[in-house]
């Protein structure tokens, strides 16, 4: 959805954006330029612009109301784009990687400004704390880590899960660190002690969560379920 909640974007298998109006369903535009199929969507926070990541190991952005690319960001390996989050304040985006890799690229000219080496297999899930300070990451190797988006070290590893961790949200406070697992756990962190506050087990994995606006609740989407 876009911030304004006037616009939904949805990527398909073929490498096509569909642009949707999410009252009535009707497509808007349809954005081509991917060869594969689109993995990842975020538009930016003012709503202008969509980020996309492929299959076909490239990053795009679009102008969201022409359809125009403004910026086409090869990764110049042969891993998908498995991910992606814009910075709260749009300059920057955050892209996950097959290979473990995160990388944050500069919104305005597309060059890559660091690469943050850490996790040991796919990086399945990624997000910015709400001041933009952190970059959360979650990985099939089991952790989640805390990176300083700025600088792009590594200030914190999380260790609890027994497998792949698919998908990882932040409070909007900013509290809490909500990560979730293959075998249907949910833990919660806290973000500065770094500690499980509170585990959730599920009997069906989980592919996707996210917070609610105030923070107060949290929404898991599991396999063949919500």
């Amino acid at each position: 959805y876009s911030v304004d909640g006037k616009h939904l974007a949805s990527g398909d298998y073929d490498g096509h954006i569909v642009i949707l109006d999410p009252d009535t369903g009707k497509p808007l535009s349809v954005l081509r330029g991917h060869r594969e199929t689109v993995t990842c969507l975020a538009f930016s926070p003012d709503g202008k612009h969509l980020a996309s990541g492929s299959a076909d190991d490239t990053l795009k952005i679009w102008d969201a109301f022409s359809g125009k690319v403004l910026h086409s960001i090869d990764q110049e390996n042969e891993y998908d784009v498995t991910c992606l989050a814009y910075s709260p304040d749009g300059k920057t985006i955050a892209s996950g990687d097959g290979e473990g890799l995160i990388r944050i690229w500069d919104t305005q000219h597309g060059d890559e400004l660091l690469d943050l080496p850490g996790h040991q297999a796919t990086v399945s899930s990624i997000t910015f704390s709400p001041d933009g300070k952190r970059i959360i990451s979650g990985s099939w190797d089991d952790s989640v880590i805390i990176w300083d988006s700025y600088t792009g070290e590594a200030l914190s590893t999380l260790r609890g899960h027994s497998e792949d961790v698919v998908a990882v949200a932040v409070a909007p406070n900013g509290k809490h660190i909500a990560s979730a697992s293959e075998n249907g756990e949910l833990r919660f962190w806290n973000s500065e002690s770094r500690e499980v506050v509170l585990t959730i087990r599920h009997n069906s994995s989980i592919t996707s969560l996210t917070y609610s606006p105030t923070g107060r609740n949290i929404v898991t989407g599991h396999r063949g379920e919500l």
